[in-house]
């Protein structure tokens, strides 16, 4: 008559032989297996619905979008090589795609204006260029145009003034007391300067000793 332990034996000895594999019985006393934890649900969307959802066959998405009247404008990246400005039309369901490549790989902001975007980049040196270019083909000029160029400062912003937007470029210059710091500000249409500042001068610690002033802090283009 055959003990259990011997009846187990014969089947774990039938069963290498075999070639099935056993699951290995944890010794008594021995702590339970860590279980995977499920992966958690999305939340639904509150009070919004989607619309239309983007995807890219290579690169990825950048950060920087720009909405403006049913157009989304949106970079797809592909490391340090490429660069595209995408505008959806919802309405139209078209899309425009223009090679940044020309002015920056390295996009920072958007702003559309018309058929048009200014796209404002990032240097090697940590400055900034921008450039207005054509979404899409203009009589013999093609889809990607430059209309033209500024910077480059350390500071490109698109501000409002009396009611349009211009853009603000802000330079700052060591001097021989701190720092001097330069702010021109050109209409966003043509780049043509409608604007400019006096130098402000400022010392290590931010503060200007005429004036009896200190920055706390800059905003709307350092203006």
């Amino acid at each position: 008559m055959l003990t259990a332990r011997r009846i187990l034996s014969i089947a774990v000895l039938l069963g290498i032989s075999s070639g099935v594999a056993l699951a290995q019985i944890p010794p008594r006393g021995a702590p339970a297996p860590t279980p995977v934890p499920e992966r958690p649900a999305v939340s639904p969307l509150v009070g919004a619905t989607e619309v239309v959802k983007l995807t890219t066959p290579t690169g990825f998405i950048d950060d920087v979008v720009a909405a403006e009247a049913g157009r989304l404008a949106y970079v797809v990246a592909d490391t340090a090589s490429k660069a595209e400005l995408h505008v959806y039309n919802h309405a139209t369901k078209q899309e425009h795609v223009v090679d940044l490549a020309a002015v920056t790989l390295h996009p920072v902001a958007l702003t559309l204006v018309g058929q048009r975007a200014f796209v404002v980049g990032r240097t090697e040196d940590g400055n900034q260029i921008a450039a207005l270019v054509e979404i899409v083909a203009r009589g013999k000029k093609p889809a990607g145009t430059i209309v033209y160029k500024v910077g480059p400062a350390n500071a490109i912003t698109v501000i409002m003034r009396d009611g349009k937007q211009r853009v603000a470029l802000h330079k700052a210059v060591s001097s021989s007391t701190g720092t001097r710091h330069d702010v021109e500000v050109v209409a966003i249409e043509t780049g043509r300067r409608v604007g400019v500042a006096r130098p402000f001068e400022l010392d290590s610690a931010d503060k200007n000793a005429k004036l009896d002033l200190k920055i706390n802090h800059w905003s709307d283009g350092m203006t």
